[in-house]
């Protein structure tokens, strides 16, 4: 039971270190960040979808079906040298199927997409297909079988951290 406690407090303390370290590069490194402005629970994204992101060249498709209505929240990091961008929103999607897309150049090294449903009821569905230049990405279903417990979400969620050109050909190739 010691060690159990002892384990958990080393990783709380590593927690925090690792929280005041990422705190501090961003302090160091961002000339427009100010800690005083910054609220991670009042952050939010712009309501409305990047479609296109730097000029674009790799198109990702999501068809989206759901019971409910969903918040669909899409991320991407794109640039090259010293001018990273990142493109990021949200928008909130209606019952029934949707279809996205997604305009993304080459040099992006992070994608990330989510469809939550927030308080579904029991029996919400939610099912999504994402291809990436017309090859099968990612595909997924949920249907809520029993009400949600505390801090549960009911999401479907893909990302990648490598969406250069050079990652994109191969994987496309091995698609065939």
């Amino acid at each position: 039971m010691v060690q159990w406690i002892l384990g958990k407090l080393v990783q709380l303390v590593v927690s925090v270190i690792g929280l005041a370290l990422l705190v501090g590069w961003w302090a160091l490194t961002d000339e427009d960040f100010d800690l005083a402005d910054f609220d991670l629970e009042t952050y939010e994204l712009p309501n409305e979808l990047p479609g296109t992101v730097e000029g674009g060249g790799h198109l990702i498709a999501v068809e989206l079906a759901t019971s409910e209505p969903v918040r669909f929240v899409a991320e991407f990091d794109c640039g090259e040298g010293d001018e990273p961008v990142a493109a990021a929103g949200y928008e909130l999607l209606g019952a029934g199927v949707h279809n996205v897309e997604f305009d993304v150049p080459g040099h992006c090294w992070y994608g990330w997409l989510e469809a939550a449903v927030e308080e579904p009821p029991v029996g919400a569905s939610l099912s999504w297909s994402v291809s990436i230049d017309g090859h099968p990405y990612e595909a997924g279903e949920l249907t809520l079988d029993e009400p949600l417990e505390a801090n549960q979400v009911f999401s479907l969620e893909t990302g990648w951290d490598d969406f250069s050109l050079e990652a994109l050909a191969e994987w496309s190739q091995e698609q065939g």
